[in-house]
């Protein structure tokens, strides 16, 4: 026996299949089955058959893969079912060329039963898919919470603008009658307390999300806190609280700080511990743990003398739409959404709230952020506390047109910056806009996002390549970070949100006519 012959012997003996012996012309010589049973037809039936004889339509399977295997030299092999429809069974014939010197050539035909291997791989197959069509089911109703929100967001915050904007007008102004002047004080608190909310609800999906990341840029974190504490001055003194605001001298002044996300969670918590205290104090306290050449650790404590949380509903309060109420104390307006958005953005930081409470006794809320340091080329300017005051200093004389389709819109902010000593050209659509341009050259251009017809995204785009020297602001309703993204990726820097505050309109156009 040669080689070749013995090698053959070895692999028979040593596989539990069938396996057949072919010659050129598909015949087969030889059938060896160690169970019979796995044979439909005794193994003498097969010899000196063609395998269209014992196959049937499968034949035709197995001769193209003879003929591959002659024409190639190179293994073939191929999968098929069971002749007997009712056997949910599988088998693989794997075809492989033996050449001898002594014989003309021999083709092995070895089939195995995969059935359990096939069972296997087509679950696996549907676990795929059925993944692959749960991603994309997600995905899809991601991409259409986020249209929704944004559409949301724009048909809310665009009448907003208007009842926002004409309340900073009217506040703007002087009244001989004391009733006009309350009623407009109610009327800016709320619509601001709406706004609130609305930002509430967005900020609650961008952290949902994980949309949301820090931008930091050097802060002076004292002036920061120190800004805010003044802020809330005229709410405490109302209630007859102390408001104070501590911190060591070992605090670095400049600090690598996410200011609107930090400045966000402290509003959250020092307007919490005001609402929930009647008499007694709300401490600001910051504690510096680390402080080493680059970076430093702080630690924030918001404390108060209020009414408190007992120790069960400690994990509870920063559950969404979760509001301590006891009989002791009147449920307290709001969303009940600040605690749960305030977690979500301490976390941002890498952190972690705690609070330690008793009833009657008061609250403590803490947390520790790690900041890079940074030592500014230039001195910052300390950042103005927020103020009812409306003394403008008009701007630098500029040619301005204004785009918009809300003709409530268009007029606040025409009207508002009037108060800053600019006149305005007025377009209530894109298409108007560039009439405008064609016959004006324009400093500035306050572009509405969501127009009919031309968007401010075409005319934008239209702006930057035939009018470059122009200056593009983005007046938009819609805050979502893929809008500010993709304006990002056109280019452009400026952008005013709906509603607007008087002092954020003024330092907007004062930073874009310095950069001119």
């Amino acid at each position: 026996m040669d080689n070749d012959a013995h090698n053959l012997q070895s692999l028979i003996e040593a596989m539990d299949d069938v396996i057949l012996e072919l010659t050129e012309q598909s015949v087969i010589k030889r059938v060896w089955a160690k169970d019979k049973s796995k044979l439909f037809m005794p193994p003498e039936f097969f010899i000196d058959k063609s395998i269209p004889e014992v196959f049937g339509e499968f034949g035709n399977i197995f001769i193209n893969c003879i003929n591959n295997l002659l024409r190639t030299g190179e293994r073939q092999q191929c999968i098929y079912p069971d002749f007997d429809k009712n056997k949910n069974l599988w088998y693989c014939a794997k075809f492989q060329k033996i050449d001898s010197s002594n014989t003309d050539i021999r083709i092995v035909c070895i089939i195995e039963d995969i059935t359990v291997e096939k069972e296997m791989t087509d679950q696996l197959e549907k676990n795929r898919l059925e993944l692959i069509e749960a991603k994309n089911l997600a995905e899809q109703v991601a991409r259409k919470r986020t249209e929704t929100l944004s559409i949301m967001s724009h048909e809310i915050r665009t009448p907003l603008n208007a009842i926002i904007g004409i309340s900073n007008l009217l506040d703007q102004a002087t009244f001989s009658n004391k009733d006009i002047k309350e009623y407009v004080d109610h009327l800016s608190y709320s619509s601001n307390h709406l706004l609130r909310l609305i930002n509430d609800i967005l900020d609650l999906e961008k952290i949902e999300s994980k949309k949301m990341e820090l931008n930091e840029t050097p802060t002076n974190l004292i002036s920061l806190i120190n800004n805010v504490y003044k802020q809330f001055l005229p709410f405490a003194k109302t209630k007859n609280l102390s408001l104070y605001f501590n911190h060591d001298c070992q605090t670095p002044e400049f600090l690598l700080i996410d200011d609107l996300r930090l400045t966000r969670i402290l509003n959250n918590l020092i307007a919490n511990a005001i609402k929930f205290t009647e008499k007694g104090e709300v401490c600001i306290t910051l504690k510096t743990l680390v402080n080493q050449d680059n970076k430093a650790s702080i630690l924030f404590k918001i404390s108060d003398t209020g009414i408190g949380i007992p120790e069960h509903l400690h994990n509870l309060i920063f559950d969404k739409f979760h509001q301590v109420n006891q009989d002791s104390h009147r449920q307290q307006e709001g969303s009940g959404l600040g605690l749960n958005i305030t977690r979500g953005l301490v976390r941002l930081f890498n952190s972690e709230i705690h609070l330690t409470s008793k009833p009657s006794v008061g609250s403590v809320f803490e947390f520790q952020i790690d900041f890079k340091k940074n030592m500014p080329l230039l001195p910052q300017p300390e950042k103005k506390a927020e103020s009812t005051e409306f003394n403008f200093p008009p701007l630098p004389d500029f040619k301005l047109l204004i785009v918009d389709d809300n003709p409530t819109n268009l007029l606040v902010a025409t009207r508002q910056l009037s108060r800053f000593g600019i006149h305005s050209d007025k377009a209530d659509n894109g298409y108007s806009a560039i009439e405008f341009l064609k016959t004006k050259e324009y400093d500035v251009v306050l572009v509405d996002l969501h127009m009919p017809g031309m968007d401010g995204y075409q005319l934008a785009k239209y702006i930057q390549e035939k009018h470059p020297e122009t200056k593009v602001i983005i007046f938009t309703a819609d805050v979502l970070e893929e809008v500010k993204l993709r304006l990002k990726e056109m280019g452009i820097q400026y952008i005013l949100s709906k509603p607007f505050k008087p002092e954020e309109m003024f330092d907007l156009f004062l930073e874009v006519l310095e950069s001119k």
